[in-house]
């Protein structure tokens, strides 16, 4: 406790000055250091989300077409290398007529075109596909077809890449 005799105490003294200055630096450095790794947390959760969304529609629309198809196109597959493409022949259910779909990469995106349709990106634009490989698998009653992807995600500096596989049995194979 001070007592000043006849004045008021009009500020503050230096020592209490440098303890809020103090107090006020590491309260904004904590804060900052906080914002940052939540925001790169973020960007991860992202960057995770997109990677998982970007296989499971690919892996799903790949494994269906497949059980769908009647035959593979092998002249206009491409297997055992990447990037790879797969050509199927296929029977509409309802109207009876035959189409080819194909599976390709385009530009770094996994491209789906069905008949004479434009190509259709399966891939958000935040994922990559760096190596897409088919590869054809015939037993004495079986034709299936093994598919190899690796996608890469990235938002800003965070970037994820993960290896995925599937396989899929032609139906006239059941």
């Amino acid at each position: 406790m001070r007592i000043y005799v006849g004045m008021h105490k009009k500020g503050h003294t230096l020592v209490e000055m440098l303890v809020y200055i103090g107090i006020l630096s590491m309260t904004t450095v904590l804060v900052v250091n906080l914002i940052i790794f939540m925001a790169r947390s973020f960007f991860n959760f992202v960057v995770t989300r997109d990677l998982s969304s970007g296989a499971q529609v690919g892996i799903e629309r790949i494994v269906r077409d497949i059980r769908r198809a009647d035959s593979i196109d092998i002249s206009t597959s491409i297997f055992n290398a990447s990037p790879g493409r797969l050509s199927l022949n296929t029977t509409d259910q309802y109207s009876g007529s035959t189409t080819t779909i194909e599976f390709f990469v385009d530009a770094g995106q996994f491209v789906i075109k069905e008949g004479a349709g434009s190509p259709v990106t399966l891939t958000p634009s935040t994922v990559s596909v760096d190596e897409l490989i088919f590869r054809r698998i015939v037993a004495s009653t079986t034709e299936a077809v093994k598919v190899e992807f690796e996608i890469t995600a990235s938002i800003g500096s965070v970037t994820r890449t993960e290896r995925f596989y599937t396989t899929g049995v032609l139906r006239k194979d059941y």
